[in-house]
């Protein structure tokens, strides 16, 4: 799917659209976890629906939590290809900080130093005081 057709705010029935696209074969590989990412650095200032986020996070949670080697774990491997997907346009946006969120919900393990990067998207979120 080409992701790059998508601009301005993503909508409800473009959500669903992506999801049953994505979510085909059953597997998001590597290719389809940066297109999506680039989409997310695209649209992080529009007024995306609500779903959106939800999508990004599933998104970001099959591709590096559902593997054979950690399953349901985020290994150091795996924090590192997060980390270049988030800052590779030098900051993490709202969208790119619902993904860690997710992450840290759906994880049975995180590699060390994923702490570091949930602050930094609680601080995105603005849920400093949330955390306090």
């Amino acid at each position: 799917m080409d992701l790059n057709m998508y601009t301005g705010a993503i909508t409800e029935p473009q959500v669903k659209e992506i999801r049953t696209a994505y979510y085909a074969d059953g597997v998001i590989d590597a290719d389809e976890f940066e297109a999506f990412g680039a989409l997310l650095d695209r649209v992080q200032d529009e007024k995306n629906h609500h779903s959106f986020r939800g999508l990004a996070g599933d998104i970001a949670c099959s591709f590096l939590l559902d593997d054979e080697n950690t399953p349901n774990e985020l290994d150091p491997d795996e924090l590192h290809v997060l980390r270049d997907q988030i800052f590779e346009d030098g900051t993490m946006n709202k969208l790119e900080a619902w993904q860690v969120l997710a992450i840290k919900a759906a994880a049975t393990k995180l590699a060390d130093g994923f702490e570091a990067l949930l602050t930094a998207a609680l601080d995105v979120l603005d849920f400093a005081a949330v955390t306090a």
